[in-house]
């Protein structure tokens, strides 16, 4: 009678296929993240795209503060200067 049921070969083979799976998908993630330009932005860290991102970000909290009144025109624009040369 043969054994076609479960040995320690397929148990080996079940892992390593495993393994596979997940590095592509680390792979494919990676892939991701780097094509749309931002690493890490927990860390401050920023690609090519981040700073633009942290950029607009600040740009929108200005605005909203300038809309609520927390600010006046001359800071607004002030400030507004100061996010364009950065």
């Amino acid at each position: 009678m043969m054994n076609y049921g479960y040995n320690g070969m397929n148990a080996g083979w079940a892992i390593f296929c495993a393994l596979v799976v997940v590095a592509i998908i680390a792979l494919i993630v990676w892939a991701i993240m780097r094509s749309s330009g931002t690493r890490d932005l927990r860390n401050g860290q920023a690609g090519q795209g981040g700073q633009s991102v942290l950029r607009n970000d600040a740009l929108s909290t200005l605005e909203r503060r300038f809309a609520s009144g927390e600010i006046d025109d001359s800071e607004y624009q002030r400030r507004r200067a100061l996010l364009a040369q950065h």
